[in-house]
């Protein structure tokens, strides 16, 4: 025997044994329950356990749990009723005019059991998703055992859930090599619930799927051994990335991250302290004043680095890994902040050491620069006041100065050639390199002071040619935007595009005065206004015109998705009604979703049309399925026959007047009944006879009469156990 058998042989053995057990103890239970003597009329059921006579017990919630599943899983309600007996009525008639009193829908199913009676019966709605054959077969096989051993808890549950197996497809595993191959069963076929194959070749096939269970062990170790050999290639790369990474400690382990601290505390130690000694050279050599932003520098270096041991210092405080990962990552921080206040200095400090050794040339040359310097002055002065002239002073204001302030930076220069030179002949180079530096950037600061004004006058003549296409490039955008709120637009919209349009006129109106020919303007102002403000109205307007473009391609794809809608519902609205006989409630309410989502994308396609594309798409969807599932259940009853009309001709055209619902018949059921009346129906029974009665009760059709819900066909069965 394989294990596979082994395993089947000793489940059914526990099974057994369990059943056996069960059995003993619901025995006790049914001879210690005590008797009730009360009759209980028809009665309007107030929760879906009505047990008036005890009969559940400590059992309630199991019970309860199981009807849950069901409602959960299959959308299906079963009500179960517990009473003594049945008032004298018979079994039909008492659970027909409970459901009725209860209300009881297309998705609800009564089970009344009378346990001194010793009867019980079910009743559905005639579009009860389980035909007769398969409740009948839940409740021979699972439910009636039950009742004939007294275990009341266990009917009901077995009722709930031998139907949702019923609905649900059935799904056979079979093992073969380590392979698992599934195959699904269509609900109810065979003839109801599948038992437990007794052969080796039913426990291989319905045993537990060793197979499955060994691959998906080996898929998790090898997903666990591939995620930590990635995780581990990270922690390297990272651990030799870039120092920016390094400095945040990412991708690095807690000792690496330890050594590159102690590796920057001391190198920063170093270069602080050669930095020291070269600032104290540059001091002796070029005096106080030239070495005051080395000793800045260095100065803040070091209150870095004190601070970087300070915190050192702390990790011996810490057992705590984060803490002290969180230190270390501190720690780099300032000393990358040390380095880099020595760093910047560099440039500076290198070109002090080359004026020194350059000292007389640079002087020597400086005379040259600051002769033709100023000779531009009164040329400068001239030209500014022409372009005062012109413009107002609030667009020269940045140069109205400038004169003034490049004769004053030339006769710096000079004196510090005079010191300069006379430094030189006394050999003092060190302080001859500074002075020259100094006179250097002051006689470069002159020369920018006269350029900034020939160059603002260039900047304002071409701001003034392009002021007017500025303007009316705006005032298109203006109009635009205006006729885009006129038209209509989202309200969010509106309400950003209002201010955009007001800023927009408020600068047209001030580039154009300054654009006038009265003087006292400032076009560059009004330029960088007038172009901020229709950027921003600009950018708004894109938004408006995609919005108008795909609004204008979804009104045109509405069109043709509303076509395929309507036809789709049509299509579907068609057959459910010319098979409404063998269509049950899901694809009729999937048919009115669908003619809903229509309704909405028809009502929306004006203003909307992009909403109203998605209502119509959904539309299309829902009645596709809606048609799938109608075809689906009429090729069930054609397929498998009328329940209660054995040999009928599938084909005949009484047959079809049923499936059209010209005449209806209890499809899928052996007792049916319509009840309530209506304007034109009537109370009791159906008035035909057509078919052969028994214990399930007698079948039969009749002509469909005007009514609703309440004047729906019910349909049932049950007996004596």
């Amino acid at each position: 025997m394989s294990p596979l058998q082994r395993f089947a042989e000793y489940r059914l053995g526990s099974h057994r044994l369990a059943i056996a057990a069960a059995l003993v103890f619901m025995a006790a239970c049914t001879f210690l329950l005590p008797s009730y003597a009360n009759a209980e009329n028809p009665f309007r059921l107030d929760s879906q356990i009505e047990d008036r006579v005890g009969a559940v017990g400590g059992r309630e919630a199991e019970v309860q749990a199981a009807l849950e599943d069901l409602r959960e899983s299959e959308r299906i309600d079963l009500w179960v009723a517990y009473v003594d007996d049945f008032s004298g009525l018979k079994a039909e008639d008492w659970a027909f005019e409970t459901a009725d009193m209860s209300d009881l829908g297309l998705n609800d199913a009564l089970l009344a059991i009378a346990v001194e009676e010793r009867n019980y019966y079910y009743v559905v709605d005639e579009d009860f998703p389980l035909g007769d054959d398969e409740i009948d077969d839940v409740m021979v096989r699972l439910v009636e055992p039950a009742l004939r051993d007294s275990d009341w808890a266990g009917a009901a549950i077995a009722a709930a859930d031998g139907m949702a197996e019923a609905l649900s497809p059935a799904v056979v595993t079979t093992v073969t090599t380590g392979l698992v191959t599934t195959s699904t069963v269509a609900p109810g076929a065979g003839g109801g619930l599948q038992g437990t194959a007794d052969d080796g070749e039913g426990a291989e096939g319905g045993g537990f799927p060793w197979g499955l269970l060994f691959a998906l062990v080996v898929l998790a170790i090898v997903g666990v051994v591939i995620w930590m050999r990635l995780w581990n290639t990270r922690k390297r790369q990272g651990s030799g990335g870039a120092p920016a990474a390094d400095v945040e400690g990412r991708g690095m382990t807690l000792q690496e991250l330890r050594q590159r601290v102690g590796s920057q505390l001391v190198q920063t130690d170093d270069a602080i302290k050669t930095s020291t000694e070269e600032v104290g050279f540059a001091i002796a050599e070029f005096g106080e004043e030239a070495a005051a932003p080395f000793e800045k520098a260095l100065g803040e270096a070091h209150r870095e680095l004190d601070e970087a041991f300070r915190l050192h210092r702390q990790l011996d405080e810490t057992a705590d890994e984060q803490t002290q990962r969180r230190l270390l990552v501190t720690i780099l921080q300032h000393t990358g902040a040390a380095n880099e206040k020595l760093d910047a200095q560099v440039k500076h400090f290198d070109k002090l050491r080359d004026l020194e050794k350059q000292a007389p040339q640079v002087l020597a040359g400086l005379g040259e620069q600051v002769v033709a310097l100023e000779a531009r002055i009164p040329a400068v002065r001239e030209e500014l006041a022409a372009l005062g002239a012109v413009y107002s002073p609030k667009a020269l204001e940045s140069v109205i100065a400038n004169p003034d302030e490049a004769a004053s930076r030339l006769a710096f220069v000079r004196e510090q050639m005079q010191a300069g030179l006379e430094d030189v002949q006394a050999k003092r180079l060190g302080e001859a390199a500074v002075t020259a530096l100094a006179a250097q950037e002051a006689a470069g600061q002159a020369r920018a002071f006269l350029d900034a004004i020939g160059r603002l006058g260039k900047d304002l003549a071409q701001a003034q040619g392009r002021i007017d296409a500025a303007i009316a490039e705006t005032q298109r955008d203006i109009a635009e935007a205006q006729a885009a709120g006129a038209s209509g637009l989202s309200g969010a919209t509106a309400a950003q595009l209002g201010p955009l349009v007001a800023a927009a006129q408020a600068a047209v109106t001030a580039a154009s005065g300054a654009a006038s020919a009265d003087g006292g303007r400032d076009p560059l102002g009004a330029l960088r206004h007038i172009e901020e403000a229709d950027a921003s109205l600009e950018a708004m307007l894109q938004q408006v015109r995609d919005e108008r473009t795909q609004w204008t391609r979804a009104a045109v794809a509405l069109d043709r998705t509303l076509i395929a809608a309507r036809a789709q519902v049509s299509a579907a609205g068609d057959y459910i009604t010319t098979h409404r006989g063998a269509v049950g409630s899901e694809p009729r309410a999937l048919l009115a979703e669908a003619q809903g989502a229509l309704d909405q994308a028809v009502a929306r396609g004006a203003s909307d049309p992009i909403s109203a594309s998605r209502w119509a798409a959904n539309a299309h969807e829902l009645a596709g399925r809606a048609l799938n599932q109608a075809q689906a259940e009429t090729r069930r009853v054609t397929t498998t026959g009328i329940p209660g009309m054995p040999g009928t001709d599938m084909g005949s055209a009484v047959v079809g007047a049923i499936l059209g619902g010209i005449l209806s018949s209890a499809l899928g059921g052996s007792s049916s009944r319509r009840t309530g009346g209506g304007l034109f129906g009537s109370g009791g029974s159906s008035g035909g006879s057509f078919g052969s009665g028994g214990r399930r009760g007698g079948g039969g059709f009749a002509p469909p009469s005007f009514g609703g819900t309440g004047t729906r066909m019910r349909r049932g069965g049950g007996g004596r156990f």
